[in-house]
């Protein structure tokens, strides 16, 4: 496994230089990013290249399927995808107690638990297996965060996909994070980072 770390501007320059280093454009290729949202990963540039096929269970951000990440198996052939993004919704940590003083000033959403988190990841494994080529490529994206007074995420990822997948490389991606009403060393941002993770099927 390597390790690298990459230092961009935003995270679209990020997915790029991810995207085109382990999963070279060819004809015919087929990538879904299958928690597509409003798709910030893509730029313009690389929508056009690589076509991806979008999912999402909201269907006012127009996917090209409306469906849940972890049923994408009803809708794609056995071992006929390329590459599959996964970048799973955060869990709502607004009511959290541990931490609040750091991280209440972020916005999160969608997840309501760690075991909600875990059930999405687990079934979403098993599809992604079914869908995805032999030699095929998973990326995901994910921050850690704190939730019962414990370090969560890229550890939790990994090991919920450890039946299908095993992981092949991690990248730390590292940006500069706008906070509004904050003033750290007199700037209103802070340096923070978030992992992407490159699996492959066992």
């Amino acid at each position: 496994m390597l390790f690298s770390v990459i230092y961009k501007e935003n995270v679209a320059n990020a997915f790029k230089q991810i995207l085109e280093y382990y999963v070279p454009y060819r004809n015919g290729i087929t990538v879904i990013d299958s928690t597509a949202s409003e798709m910030k990963m893509w730029d313009s540039n690389l929508v056009e290249k690589y076509k991806p096929i979008s999912i999402d269970i909201d269907k006012s951000k127009n996917p090209k399927f409306v469906c849940s990440c972890d049923k994408i198996d009803k809708f794609f052939s056995a071992e006929s995808v390329d590459c599959i993004i996964y970048d799973p919704p955060y869990i709502d940590l607004s009511n959290r107690n541990d931490s609040i003083d750091r991280e209440s000033i972020y916005s999160y959403s969608m997840m309501h638990s760690l075991f909600d988190f875990e059930q999405l990841t687990s079934s979403s494994s098993k599809s992604f297996a079914k869908v995805l080529k032999k030699d095929g490529i998973l990326i995901c994206k994910i921050t850690n965060f704190h939730w019962d007074n414990k370090l969560h995420g890229i550890y939790d990822l990994v090991n919920w996909f450890s039946n299908e997948f095993y992981l092949w490389d991690e990248i730390v991606y590292r940006f500069y994070k706008h906070i509004p009403n904050m003033n750290w060393y007199k700037k209103k941002c802070i340096k923070t980072h978030s992992y992407f993770l490159i699996f492959k099927k066992r």
